[in-house]
């Protein structure tokens, strides 16, 4: 009866590892799946953001009559990036198995960096009032305090944004991202903590 059992115990382990396994790959082929579908987000953001800037300079550059569209191209813009990153906190929250992701969210970083400072230009070139909101968080508190307070701090900045439109120009920056440009964001508002929001170059 002992050779029986074995056999039934060898089986069952070959099953399992070959259930895991299986497992394993299917993960690995959905992340993949996520990713590249990031990365075609992304590089459908950088070509609209070639569009609105390359249109912003030929505005700007023209006559200030232009500038209606300009803006509007270029809030446009905004809108989507917006819209883009509540996508990618979804892929985040769903991301397991690869570092990739990491390296798309420093580019999307970057992205909305481009979108602030075209944003800035063509406000005072074209005597805009929309207000320019820069909320800075951690990407990944450790902290449950800091977490709890950037839940909030989230919520009430969507409700503000759905509420006021194109009125804010919103731009959420990871401040653990090890960018540079947005290092000497913080260093020049002197954030010193998360969550902490920068209204109109007021902290």
């Amino acid at each position: 009866m002992v050779e029986p059992q074995k056999d039934k115990f060898w089986k069952a382990l070959v099953l399992t590892v070959i259930v895991f396994l299986l497992g394993i790959a299917l993960g690995y082929y959905l992340e993949a799946g996520r990713i590249d579908k990031v990365q075609k987000e992304i590089n459908e953001l950088i070509i609209n953001w070639d569009d609105a800037r390359t249109q912003a300079s030929y505005y700007e550059n023209i006559n200030l009559e232009f500038c209606e569209k300009a803006v509007e191209e270029n809030l446009n813009f905004g809108d989507k990036i917006y819209e883009y990153g509540l996508i990618i906190e979804d892929y985040e929250k769903a991301n397991r198995l690869t570092e990739t992701l990491e390296i798309e969210k420093r580019k999307y970083a970057l992205l909305k960096l481009q979108f602030l400072i075209n944003s800035l230009n063509l406000r005072e070139k074209c005597n805009k009032d929309y207000k320019i909101v820069l909320y800075f968080y951690q990407d990944k508190p450790e902290n449950l305090d800091i977490k709890s307070r950037q839940t909030v701090a989230s919520r009430v900045l969507s409700e503000l944004k759905e509420k006021k439109g194109s009125e804010i120009i919103l731009i959420p920056l990871a401040g653990d991202l090890d960018l540079g440009v947005i290092n000497i964001l913080k260093e020049n508002y002197k954030i010193e903590e998360y969550p902490s929001v920068v209204v109109e170059a007021v902290v």
